[in-house]
């Protein structure tokens, strides 16, 4: 089984690319940015991907079976470039999707995002729920979707969509661009500062899943034989922020030897902010969650212990 994999540079795609090569899969990481692979991927079949040229799609899907998708934009940077956003996001899926066709691949995953489903992201979420995007991130993901939609309408491809919500745990390298996202911006803060701030009402809610459990996921998908398109909610539960800051503390202790402050937002509370980000699809299709998310943000606190701990 070959398998090519995009955005291996990236948060999660280099922990996906990362767990398939320690499962002994053979795995093309398809880059825009060779300086940017993370050692522990360095013996990865690197080959470089231009989004303004087609030609390199076709040369990257060369004898490729599977191919999962993650390279995108991420939220600031289609904010800041949404005309780029379109072309990375939303065109480079369907180039991609063409080459794979070419190409003879049998599957292809695209990652793409719960917050296609709107913001604030609030009460019961299911994939009947209709998209309301309003960002350009958000947009950008929805428009790929309708890309592997149309194309699982044409090609003899097996057609993956996975909208997940908030991916934890450590990544592969400290230079990972992730430290924005709010369960290791929270981590980083408590190592480096001895403090958790709040910047958000601290009963907002939002799902959080262990990276263990998306690269278990991912597995489940390669081993199993599915319908020409299927759409999954990728979650693991709902959080509130308060109880999040509590439970890096928690594991910051554990690992570090103190116990971080934590300093709440001083705001007014947020209103309805219950979720319930349903995965029950994915549940009745046969993967169930191992749910190891305090594992996930206590090997976190470690990690970035070694890197940031004296920064």
């Amino acid at each position: 089984m070959n398998i090519l994999l995009t955005g291996g540079t990236g948060y999660l795609g280099g922990r996906i690319a990362y767990d398939l090569v320690q499962r002994g899969v053979s795995v093309r990481l398809a880059v825009r940015d060779v300086t940017k692979v993370p050692s522990a991927l360095k013996k990865c079949d690197i080959v470089v991907i231009d989004f303004d040229d087609s030609v390199s799609f076709n040369a990257v899907c060369n004898d490729i079976d599977i191919v999962i998708h993650l390279a995108a934009m991420n939220a600031s940077e289609c904010q800041a470039q949404p005309e780029k956003a379109l072309l990375v996001n939303g065109r480079g899926t369907a180039r991609l999707l063409v080459a794979a066709n070419k190409s003879g691949v049998k599957q292809f995953i695209y990652f793409s995002t719960a917050h296609i489903y709107g913001a604030p992201l609030v009460g019961f979420v299911d994939e009947n729920k209709v998209p309301e995007p309003n960002h350009p991130y958000a947009i950008t993901h929805l428009l790929a979707e309708y890309y592997v939609r149309e194309s699982s309408k044409k090609h003899n491809m097996e057609h993956v969509v996975l909208r997940l919500s908030n991916a934890v745990g450590a990544p592969l390298s400290e230079e990972a661009n992730c430290w924005m996202l709010v369960a290791n911006d929270f981590v980083k803060q408590a190592v480096q500062k001895r403090t958790i701030v709040t910047n958000s009402p601290g009963n907002i809610q939002r799902d959080f899943v262990a990276i263990t459990d998306v690269c278990r996921l991912i597995s489940f998908l390669l081993e199993r034989k599915g319908e020409a398109f299927q759409l999954f909610n990728v979650g693991g539960g709902s959080m509130s922020l308060s109880e999040l800051a509590k439970t890096v503390a928690i594991a910051v202790e554990k690992v570090a030897g103190f116990m971080p402050i934590i300093e709440c937002f001083q705001g007014e509370l947020g209103q309805d902010t219950a979720l319930d980000f349903s995965f029950n699809k994915l549940q009745e299709a046969g993967f169930l969650l191992e749910n190891r998310m305090q594992n996930e943000i206590v090997e976190l606190a470690e990690q970035c212990r070694q890197w940031f701990a004296h920064a």
